[in-house]
């Protein structure tokens, strides 16, 4: 499970946001969550941090589960990664 969200300092460069789609649609990842305008086309999309916390208060995830939150603190992704820690 991949959480992104539009990293601000490459928020204008919309060419970075597409290579990364790129490079995830390579990966292994099975679940790609992502936030904000520039990461529309990236997983499944959700356009504010409040919106992907309620998404994520509906999920269960096992301790199998290996999940990366990249974001900038302007988004505030960490009350994401304390929901998912309790």
């Amino acid at each position: 499970t991949l959480s992104l969200h539009d990293a601000l300092p490459i928020s204008l460069e919309t060419s970075q946001h597409q290579k990364l789609a790129e490079l995830i649609k390579k990966s292994p990842a099975t679940q790609v969550y992502s936030v904000g305008p520039a990461t529309r086309h990236i997983g499944h999309h959700f356009e504010t941090a409040a919106e992907l916390l309620a998404f994520l208060k509906k999920t269960t995830f096992s301790e199998r589960h290996v999940i990366l939150i990249k974001a900038s603190r302007s988004w505030h992704l960490e009350d994401a990664v304390t929901l998912l820690a309790e």
